[in-house]
């Protein structure tokens, strides 16, 4: 560590030096709280860690800073508070989740047509794939309606693999 000993310190760039970190050294009559860290900048980038540093007593004495619960909402949205990113962002994607639930329907039809064997079951569980392809086509798909025909499907035994797949999917649309 370099610096003044009194408010400034060094620190190599591979020192991981925080704010709220001790530091204590026999010259010093009480530790040190570091107060701020900063990257000391070159050409090639960061070269070392300048930080601020207070005497631990100084550092008890400050208010605490109070953080407010903030939520923001939306895709992209950050916040910054005292400079610090403190965003937390998911995205959702209903385009790839309703793409997965159609993969997932196609996959369905395949296997009703390769192993019902009735004509008519195979006829009407197709029918019922139809349907909840079409539902989830709408803008306000019926959900009551799409899960009556999921139960149906799930009642085929040969389905019932897949439809364990598709009951996820679903409920992560929000149906």
């Amino acid at each position: 560590m370099g610096g003044d000993g009194a408010r400034k310190a060094l620190f190599y760039i591979d020192d991981r030096v925080k704010t709220g970190d001790e530091v204590h050294c026999e010259l010093f009559d009480e530790p040190k709280i570091i107060s701020r860290v900063d990257p000391a900048m070159t050409m090639d980038g960061p070269s070392h860690w300048e930080a601020e540093m207070m005497p631990q007593s100084e550092w008890n004495r400050r208010p605490a800073p109070s953080l407010h619960h903030i939520t923001m909402t939306g895709q992209g949205a950050r916040v910054n508070i005292g400079s610090a990113d403190h965003s937390s962002q998911h995205f959702h994607n209903a385009q790839s989740d309703n793409a997965a639930v159609l993969r997932l329907l196609e996959e369905i039809k395949t296997v009703i047509a390769q192993h019902v064997v009735s004509r008519a079951k195979s006829q009407e569980a197709a029918l019922d794939v139809q349907q909840i392809t079409t539902e989830l086509q709408r803008s306000k798909p019926n959900g009551s309606l799409i899960w009556t025909l999921v139960e149906r499907l799930n009642g085929m035994a040969v389905l019932a693999e897949h439809v364990a797949k598709l009951t996820p999917l679903l409920q992560h649309l929000g149906l």
